[in-house]
Order: C-alpha cells, then sequence, then structure tokens
C-alpha cells in the first residue's frame, strides 16, 4: 500500500524542500512517485490539484492487484513548488507547470504527463503507469 501519504490531503502531501531532500526521497528510493509540479498563484495549477488530490486518494486501491510481474513497488505522491524551488526546473528539465511526473525505476528519465487538465486523461495516464485499467462504475451498474 502506499502507506502515510495515500491517506493525506493534497495540502499535506509530502513537499520536497531542496535538491538534497529531493534526491533522499525520490531519486535515491526504490519507491515509485507520482510528483506534482506547481506554484500557488498558477490557475491552472489550481485546477488540477482536486485530480491529484482524488488520483492520490483512490491510488491505493489501484495497488490491492498483483502486476503481471510481481508486486508492484511502493506507490507515493509528493509535489513541488517551482516558485520555492526553483532549481527543480533545470534538474527535471521542466517547461511547463502544472506537470505531473511519474518516477518509476528509472529516475533520470520519469515519465511526464502530456494533456489536458481532464480528470478521465490524467487518470487513464497513472493508470498506464501501474500496468492497471481504470475502471469506471455508473450508478446503473
Amino acid at each position: 500500500m502506499a502507506g502515510l501519504l495515500a491517506t493525506l490531503t493534497v495540502a499535506e502531501l509530502l513537499e520536497i524542500r531542496d535538491l538534497d531532500h529531493f534526491d533522499e526521497v525520490i531519486t535515491n528510493s526504490l519507491d515509485h512517485w507520482f510528483v506534482g509540479v506547481y506554484c500557488d498563484d498558477c490557475v491552472p495549477c489550481q485546477k488540477l490539484a482536486p485530480i491529484y488530490q482524488k488520483l492520490e486518494s483512490e491510488y491505493p486501491h489501484l495497488l490491492e492487484f498483483e502486476h503481471e510481474e510481481g508486486l508492484f513497488p511502493q506507490m507515493s505522491f509528493a509535489r513541488v513548488n517551482y516558485v520555492v524551488m526553483p532549481e527543480i526546473l533545470n534538474r527535471i528539465t521542466l517547461k511547463v507547470v502544472p506537470t505531473i511526473l511519474y518516477f518509476g525505476d528509472d529516475k533520470e528519465n520519469p515519465s511526464r504527463y502530456i494533456g489536458p487538465l481532464v480528470e478521465d486523461s490524467i487518470e487513464d495516464w497513472a493508470y498506464a503507469h501501474v500496468g492497471g485499467t481504470r475502471i469506471v462504475i455508473t450508478e446503473s451498474e
């Protein structure tokens, strides 16, 4: 399970403080990470926040199945305020915010979400990284 981070709200998500903290928590970790890059005054970032929060809160349910290659590594969520930590933009070569990054086994080349700030699109992208398919249940089912 995603552990403590899976129970936190976006406001309480692990906030990466500096590059040393980034390396300690993300780069040098065996865990896989979704990292949201944002800033407080960014309107698109504010639009993404509840989508990221929903993804983060629902993610533990995704981990209840076994991947075809065995059990999944721990999945965790964090965020980076690029105004507070502008050096992150050079480290991960970001040109656009908000951005969600997925740091899997290859921590040097994270996958970047590229697409509209639409819940279905973001969820499909995230679920694809864990080998799953998003299942949508409607009230009629």
